[in-house]
């Protein structure tokens, strides 16, 4: 295979070097820290999205493959990560797709409308917190 590809335990479905596949998305660990709108822009570039996190089973493949030590590449540990939504009219809102975000029953930290931006953290709860945090972040594309 090309050096650019990455194929995970022979699906057909691939992803480019450093993009990791799951459920017919790409996603990227950018181990830079930034604040929310750079982490969105920086995503645009990639032609990708800051991730929305849809499924339970996808909050935790995140959560295994970019906030541990041992999988995320990062010789320092990972405590948390912007994800892609953003609170507009008191309503917090993917900004990829557009769709308001719902409490699931898999996410139990609340979203008490204190901050603009949402991490996830370490444990996989999700926390809205200001904008202007440094933080690492994943970006999302389709296959």
């Amino acid at each position: 295979m090309p050096g650019n590809v990455t194929i995970i335990d022979g699906d057909e479905n691939f992803c480019e070097s450093g993009w990791y596949p799951f459920t017919g998305h790409c996603y990227h660990l950018n181990k830079t820290a930034v604040q929310w709108r750079d982490a969105q822009t920086q995503c645009k570039r990639q032609k990708s999205y800051l991730v929305e996190v849809n499924t339970a089973a996808e909050n935790k493949w995140l959560l295994e493959t970019f906030l541990t030590a041992n999988g995320n590449g990062i010789s320092q540990p990972v405590t948390s990560l912007w994800l892609g939504a953003k609170r507009r009219k008191g309503i917090l809102m993917w900004g990829h797709s557009n769709n308001p975000i719902s409490k699931q029953s898999w996410v139990t930290e609340n979203l008490d409308g204190k901050g603009g931006c949402v991490l996830m953290k370490h444990t996989g709860m999700w926390i809205d917190v200001g904008c202007s945090w440094d933080e690492y972040f994943v970006c999302e594309k389709m296959l």
